[in-house]
């Protein structure tokens, strides 16, 4: 199990004594208990702690743990912890993945206020992967490309993601589940015939719904489409509050037989790319899916992962505008970053 550790440190009497406790931490916003043990009286922290000085968090992969045997006097220290975490694709100017850059390099506001980076990790982790195709029946002369883009997605990627299948005409529908191995997909693709309109929000729906099941920390969601939506019971207001709540970066592509054909879809797959924290590409043709769908996993790599205990600490479920940028002190110029510009704040 990856660990995260917490790390806090106190001065008595000149003499520092360093506690440190180990436990699998949660992405976005969950609250933590954390029990210590050490020589002392009775203290109680207020909440919460990222008001007064925010807990030190950096990733810890071993899972070596030292326990004091000092202590006489026991208390129970209870620490509320609320952590962002943000997925980070950093480019430069010609599109090339930068890969170098530390937690000093990166400065973050939430509401145009400093926030202190606490986390920092940057390594192939498993990722839980939903994969969103459109099977209407515009889709027939593209559907093998379509279907070979998608396996590649998933086959390009660590052996221990999971992945699963949604796929949409008139109706959405999950067609193959969470599974470690790409078969089941590559089967159920095999058996859809493209039919009918198109319910593109409805199958955007149903799969933010499917991801939050996933086991890994880290979730990516590829939408493949056509064409625009004309069968959804759910409006495309609606969905894109989904993707904001959500914490999984969406992937868009969009096909299109012709530049005209797509000037209505290519808004809707931009906007919910770019609330999802990903990006949208649009080929020339068909044949080129399956490049990009490789490109993406590759992206999905290369993000860094960034956290922070907001300063603004309440819980009143409102929205948060958060931006990130590399400092100049990194002496990298011209750097993009894709990453989700906001998130809502947990509620009591």
């Amino acid at each position: 199990m990856e660990t995260t550790r917490v790390e806090m440190t106190r001065n008595e009497g000149g003499s520092g004594v360093a506690i440190s406790y180990g436990f699998p931490l949660p992405r976005v916003a969950q609250t933590i208990l954390i029990i210590l043990t050490v020589t002392a009286p009775m203290v109680t922290l207020p909440r919460p702690l990222a008001a007064q000085s925010p807990a030190v968090i950096t990733e810890n992969p071993a899972t070596d743990e030292t326990e004091s045997t000092e202590s006489q006097t026991s208390f129970t220290l209870n620490v509320n912890v609320d952590l962002v975490e943000l997925q980070v694709l950093a480019m430069d100017r010609v599109g090339r993945h930068v890969t170098t850059l530390g937690p000093e390099d990166f400065h973050i506001t939430e509401d145009e206020v400093d926030q202190k980076v606490s986390l920092f990790r940057q390594n192939d982790l498993p990722v839980s992967l939903g994969l969103v195709i459109d099977n209407s029946r515009s889709m027939t002369r593209k559907k093998d490309r379509v279907d070979v883009a998608a396996l590649s997605f998933v086959g390009h990627n660590n052996p221990d993601d999971e992945a699963f299948l949604v796929h949409f005409d008139d109706t959405a529908r999950l067609a193959a589940k969470f599974t470690h191995d790409t078969q089941p997909i590559r089967e159920t693709l095999g058996r859809i015939v493209p039919y009918g309109q198109t319910a593109l929000f409805d199958a955007v729906s149903l799969a933010l719904d499917t991801i939050k099941s996933g086991e890994h920390r880290q979730k990516a969601i590829l939408i493949i489409s056509d064409g625009a939506d004309n069968a959804s019971t759910l409006s495309f207001e609606e969905v894109l509050d989904q993707v904001r709540a959500s914490d999984a970066t969406i992937y868009t592509i969009g096909v299109f037989t012709s530049p005209s054909a797509g000037l209505e879809t290519r808004g809707v797959l931009e906007a919910l790319a770019e609330s999802g924290g990903g990006r949208a590409f649009f080929p020339a043709d068909a044949s080129e899916v399956p490049a990009l769908t490789t490109q993406i996993a590759r992206e999905i790599r290369d993000q860094y992962t960034l956290g922070y205990i907001p300063t603004n600490f309440r819980r009143d479920g409102t929205w948060r505008s958060v931006r990130v940028g590399v400092r100049p002190e990194s002496r990298i110029t011209d750097i993009q970053l894709s990453y989700r510009h906001g998130y809502y704040a947990p509620r009591d």
